[in-house]
């Protein structure tokens, strides 16, 4: 029954609008077209934050790898070469663009240097800030004058700050 009402209905409207085809109208276009360029400006406004988001996390579980390899080294007692008196220590040496790792002998060695503009570009860290990991036996983690633990702040340019917080028992978060 239902079959040959549509077909009834489908051919009477053919021929009371034989030059018609289905299809959509220009102004169903237009207003779908529109719908798709907001959800697609959207998804492009979350995509971008989602990036500037993981860029942080990266650039910042990096700088903590680099602490925690300063720390090692300074708890081992492990001499670079060019250390040639004893191994006082490591430095974590930061600045706004860069840090750097240094190992305290008689001369400072340089270790490992790093431009944060290798992680993503727009990133700087508090600047001047220096940890110190002193080899075992040779006293606590920080010298004396440390408070109870040092900040640093990496931020984005375009928005967007992580915190690496290093504790005077050396626990880094």
């Amino acid at each position: 029954m239902i079959k040959s009402l549509s077909k009834i209905y489908y051919s009477k409207r053919n021929k009371k609008y034989p030059s018609v085809s289905p299809g959509f109208t220009i102004l169903e276009i237009i207003i779908s077209l529109f719908i798709l360029i907001i959800m697609f400006s959207v998804a492009q406004a979350n995509y971008r934050g989602f990036i500037t988001e993981k860029n942080l996390d990266t650039a910042r579980d990096r700088i903590i790898s680099d602490i925690r390899l300063a720390q090692q080294q300074a708890q081992a007692g492990k001499m670079p070469s060019g250390c040639l008196t004893p191994l006082d220590g490591y430095r974590f040496i930061t600045s706004s663009s860069s840090y750097e790792i240094q190992a305290d002998c008689a001369t400072d060695v340089s270790v490992k240097t790093v431009q944060l503009s290798s992680f993503s570009s727009g990133l700087s860290l508090t600047s001047g800030q220096v940890i110190y990991f002193r080899i075992l036996g040779k006293g606590p983690v920080f010298p004396p004058s440390f408070s109870d633990s040092i900040t640093l702040t990496l931020s984005q340019q375009t928005g967007g700050t992580r915190a690496i917080t290093i504790s005077v028992g050396g626990e880094i978060r």
